[in-house]
C-alpha cells in the first residue's frame, strides 16, 4: 500500500513541476521549414545570354504559379537597366507569364540586365527563393531581322508548327510570313526542307529582298505518302543573325477517306438539329434583343471549313447577323461563335433562314430557321 502512495506522489510532484516550467519553443524561419514552395522562373524570353534581339521587342518571363499583378512593378520588383526603361505589364494567367511591353523601342547593340526580386509574389504571397537576373543583348544598327509567324502567333527559331491530322490524297497548305522586323534590308537567298521526313511535305519558297519593317510570305503543304506521323525541316538561308533560320513541321498521316468534319450546332447547351428552329423571346414593340450566340462545334475528326454564314428573312432585316467569323477554319474538337440579333416592329411573327455553307460532307449548307414576335 505505502508503494502505491509512493507512486502517486511522485506522479504528483512531476505534473506540478512540468506546470511551473515555462517551455520556450525556439522561432523557426519559413526558410528553413522543409518543402516549402517558392515561386520559380520556367522560362524567359529572350533568354538568358541571347544576342541580336530587335530593338521592338517585348520581354516576358513565365512561372510555376500564378502571379499576384498588384506586385509587379518595372521601378522595384521586375526592372529592367535597374529601372530605367520604363513600360506596361500584362498577364497570361493560362500561361502563368508576364510580359513586359517597353513604352520606346529599346537602344541597339546594347545589354539589358532584368531583375525580379522576391517582392514579386503569387496569389498566396509565395516570393522566389532568391532575386533572380537575365541578360539580353540588342541588334546592332543596320542588321536585319528575320521573325517566322504563322496567322500572327510567333514561330521561334528551332520551334514547331503541328499540321495535324490529315488523310493520304489530302495535301494542306499552311502559309507562313517572314517580317524583317530590322532596319535594314533582308535577303531570303534559299528555304529548303531536311528533317526526318522531307518527303512528306512540300514548301513554295520565297527568295528575294524583304526591306526593313516589311514582309513576304511562303507556304508549306503537308502531302504524305504513307500514315504514321512524319516531320520536317524548314531551312531559311538568309543575311540575319540568325542563319539558317530554322523550326519544324509536323503532321501524322492516315489511311484515305477515314477523316471528316462534323458540323453541330448549338445555341447555349441546347442543340440546334439540322434544318430546326430557333424561337427568339418576345420583345416590346420597337425593342432590339440582345445579340444572341450560336456556337458551330467541329464534333469530326478533320478541320470544318467554313465558307459562308448569310441569313435571309422575310421582312427585310428584322434578324441581323451582329458577328460573323467565316470564313473560319474549325479544328476538330474546337468550335467558332456567331451571333443574331432581332428587332420587333409590331405583333406580327417573323421567320428567317440561316444557311452555313461548310466542308461537311453530309449537312452542306446546314441550315435553320430563327423565329420572333413582338409581345
Amino acid at each position: 500500500m505505502k508503494r502505491v502512495v509512493y507512486i502517486i506522489a511522485a506522479l504528483l510532484l512531476f505534473f506540478q513541476v512540468s506546470c511551473d516550467k515555462t517551455e520556450v519553443w525556439p522561432r523557426v524561419n519559413r526558410d528553413d521549414l522543409p518543402g516549402i514552395e517558392y515561386l520559380q522562373v520556367l522560362s524567359t524570353s529572350p533568354s538568358n545570354g541571347q544576342t541580336g534581339i530587335p530593338i521592338t521587342n517585348t520581354i516576358s518571363v513565365t512561372f510555376n504559379d500564378n502571379i499576384d499583378m498588384g506586385t509587379v512593378d518595372d521601378a522595384t520588383t521586375f526592372t529592367v537597366n535597374s529601372g530605367s526603361v520604363t513600360g506596361t505589364f500584362s498577364y497570361d494567367a493560362g500561361s502563368k507569364t508576364v510580359e513586359f511591353i517597353p513604352d520606346a523601342d529599346l537602344a541597339d547593340s546594347t545589354v539589358y540586365t532584368v531583375s525580379l526580386t522576391k517582392g514579386i509574389k503569387t496569389l498566396v504571397d509565395d516570393t522566389l527563393e532568391t532575386d533572380y537576373q537575365f541578360q539580353f543583348t540588342t541588334i546592332a544598327a543596320g542588321t536585319p531581322v528575320i521573325e517566322v509567324s504563322h496567322s500572327s502567333v510567333i514561330i521561334p527559331h528551332m520551334g514547331t508548327y503541328e499540321f495535324g491530322l490529315t488523310d493520304i490524297g489530302s495535301s494542306p497548305s499552311e502559309t507562313f510570313r517572314i517580317d524583317n522586323p530590322g532596319d535594314s534590308a533582308l535577303d531570303i537567298t534559299l528555304m529548303t526542307l531536311g528533317g526526318v521526313n522531307p518527303g512528306d511535305f512540300t514548301i513554295a519558297s520565297f527568295t528575294g529582298t524583304i526591306p526593313a519593317s516589311g514582309f513576304n510570305t511562303f507556304s508549306v503543304n503537308f502531302d504524305p505518302v504513307s500514315t504514321g506521323d512524319k516531320s520536317a525541316l524548314v531551312i531559311i538561308n538568309s543575311n540575319a543573325v540568325v542563319d539558317p533560320f530554322q523550326f519544324t513541321v509536323t503532321g501524322s498521316a492516315v489511311g484515305a477517306g477515314t477523316l471528316e468534319p462534323d458540323i453541330a450546332l448549338f445555341q447555349g447547351t441546347t442543340e440546334i438539329a439540322y434544318n430546326g428552329q430557333y424561337n427568339f423571346a418576345k420583345y416590346g414593340l420597337g425593342e432590339v434583343s440582345p445579340p444572341i450566340p450560336f456556337t458551330i462545334k467541329n464534333q469530326g475528326n478533320a478541320n470544318l471549313d467554313v465558307s459562308t454564314i448569310q441569313l435571309t428573312d422575310d421582312a427585310g432585316g428584322r434578324f441581323t447577323i451582329v458577328t460573323n467569323p467565316a470564313p473560319v477554319i474549325i479544328v476538330s474538337g474546337t468550335e467558332a461563335t456567331f451571333t443574331i440579333r432581332f428587332s420587333s416592329p409590331n405583333g406580327v411573327v417573323f421567320f428567317g433562314k440561316v444557311e452555313i455553307a461548310s466542308n461537311d460532307p453530309d449537312e452542306d449548307p446546314y441550315v435553320f430557321t430563327v423565329k420572333g414576335m413582338a409581345k
